[in-house]
């Protein structure tokens, strides 16, 4: 499944999917944030336009004493394993299932990730490591500190809602909402082939839903920049 524009209304799951076709590594330890190399080299993932971007920066500029966000955060490292052991708990075993096969946004079997997330300026970028390799970003948005525990992101509408806390150099994510904004059906033409098999059993929000959830709620995160 690939797509070829950044358009912010792509949801998580389509937006790391040609990150989870062309990573690769050897080894494993901090990888950083993602240059913009990463950015350039991977389609599909959702990203706001320099309008859309304007008023979270000038946000951030004006708490960004207080956003203790700012930074480069990355996961412990994780498999397909510990994220099923997340996510199925949580939704029906037959979404859980197809998701799976997507590889969207979770491991294959035999892989080892770390995720990184890139708070500034009002900007984050969600970035994915496979087996020790370079980081790859695959999902760019905005954010929006809501309070001490509480932050928004997305891209024309912030629409998935996180809880959050730190800990020392230790910040532990979850979700709290994901009102992804498409509900269209799936299409092999500007999804990827098999695409359309989705259909009827993970709806474009589920799968966004599930990524989110993979993301923030499968390991904590650690400070790294």
């Amino acid at each position: 499944m690939q797509r070829t524009t950044k358009d912010p209304k792509v949801g998580l799951v389509l937006g790391v999917i040609v990150f989870t076709l062309t990573a690769c590594g050897s080894t494993s330890g901090a990888v950083g944030s993602p240059s913009s190399a990463d950015s350039q080299s991977l389609s599909g993932s959702r990203s706001s336009n320099s309008s859309q971007s304007t008023s979270p920066a000038a946000t951030h500029s004006s708490v960004a004493k207080t956003d203790l966000l700012d930074g480069t955060w990355q996961s412990d490292p994780f498999t397909a394993v510990d994220v099923d052991a997340t996510v199925r708990p949580q939704f029906s075993g037959s979404a859980v299932d197809a998701w799976e096969r997507m590889h969207g946004c979770s491991p294959k079997p035999g892989q080892t990730w770390v995720q990184i997330l890139h708070f500034a300026g009002g900007q984050l970028v969600i970035s994915s490591a496979v087996n020790g390799g370079p980081a790859r970003e695959g999902w760019t948005g905005s954010y929006v500190v809501q309070d001490s525990d509480t932050f928004k992101a997305g891209g024309d509408q912030l629409y998935i809602t996180v809880d959050f806390k730190i800990k020392g150099d230790r910040l532990f994510t979850d979700l709290i909402k994901d009102d992804f904004p498409d509900h269209t059906p799936w299409s092999d033409a500007q999804d990827g082939a098999g695409a359309s098999k989705l259909n009827g059993v993970v709806g474009k929000p589920l799968a966004d839903t599930m990524c989110a959830v993979e993301i923030y709620e499968t390991t904590p995160f650690t400070r790294i920049g």
